[in-house]
């Protein structure tokens, strides 16, 4: 019986200096394989009669597991875009965005939010791009301090009242 290095299995596996398995970049490019495998499927759904495919637009999209590379299937005839996997001009994927998002609201710089990112090898983000990234919440609380509140109303919470 072959072992799996006479079997040839592990020659594609990201294998990191130290002989390990790189978890993290297997994780990367099998949600790269399975998000181009599901736009295929979905554009060849919307293939009619004489309509074939004009080959492929690449777009990268930052993710948790780190940057993946899309490739969108054009059509000849009409259009496709997977909105359902990537809305239109982000790059960043909603997830990566939410936990960046959690991070400054506990404090955390952009310099700082940054660095972090790159020390876990998730993309590169800039302080710009982390500010672009959080500009929704600047939003949410400036509309909060402009806001009225009666009391302890805004907090949507059931306290009994104190006598």
């Amino acid at each position: 019986m072959d072992t799996l290095h006479e079997s040839g299995i592990l020659e594609n596996l990201p294998i990191r200096d130290d002989g390990t398995l790189d978890l993290t970049e297997l994780a990367r490019r099998a949600l790269e394989s399975v998000l181009n495998q599901v736009m295929d499927a979905q554009a060849d759904e919307l293939l009619g009669d004489g309509n074939r495919r004009n080959g492929y637009r690449e777009r990268r999209l930052v993710t948790a597991v780190g940057e993946v590379t899309l490739r969108i299937p054009k059509l000849r005839e009409g259009s496709y875009f997977p909105d359902d996997i990537v809305r239109p001009y982000s790059r960043v994927d909603r997830a990566m965005v939410a936990c960046v998002r959690e991070v400054y609201v506990r404090g955390l710089s952009t310099r700082k939010i940054g660095k972090a990112a790159d020390a876990l090898e998730f993309a590169s983000l800039s302080p710009s791009r982390v500010s672009r990234m959080t500009a929704e919440l600047d939003e949410e609380v400036s509309a909060m301090r402009a806001a009225r509140f009666d009391g302890m109303r805004f907090l949507n919470l059931n306290l009994p009242q104190i006598r």
